[in-house]
């Protein structure tokens, strides 16, 4: 019987370490969804800075339309083709905004309802990298879910 004890204790304590760490990769796994849709987005900004010398934000002022001119989907179509994520904006500066579902619609709870922002830095006219970042106060992501990509 003290075995069987022993043997459940152990069982009880590897559960309460395993779960979490289980919930947090699911998260991860969910998160890289957005990678997905963010390389096109910055490939389309990148070639748009350098045929144009600037952000769409400068010379179109409309999120739809600086959508349209990149030839990316509008930040809400992107719930048609996307498990997890449910907006992905062009903000003023070449900014990529990623926003997750809900938990109503499958997403861990970590991470749902959560933001995130890449943003571009240029050198020398062009653009050289990208600098992930939560965002937006209290709808901001963990830093753990994106640091593959900071």
């Amino acid at each position: 019987l003290i075995e069987l004890m022993i043997v459940v204790a152990i069982i009880g304590i590897l559960a309460a370490i395993a779960i979490p760490q289980y919930n947090k990769y699911v998260a991860r796994t969910q998160v890289a969804e957005a990678f997905r849709f963010l390389s096109q987005a910055k490939q389309a900004l990148t070639l748009y800075y350098q045929e144009n010398g600037a952000f769409p934000d400068v010379l179109i002022p409309s999120m739809n339309q600086r959508h349209e001119a990149l030839g990316l989907p509008k930040p809400g179509e992107y719930r048609a083709s996307a498990d997890y994520v449910n907006q992905l904006r062009i903000r003023p500066g070449g900014v990529v905004q990623v926003r997750f579902d809900g938990q109503s619609q499958g997403v861990n709870a970590l991470i749902a309802g959560k933001r995130f922002e890449m943003t571009p830095s240029i050198s020398s006219g062009i653009i050289t990298s990208w600098t992930c970042a939560p965002c937006c106060g209290s709808r901001a992501i963990g830093e753990e879910y994106i640091k593959s990509c900071m």
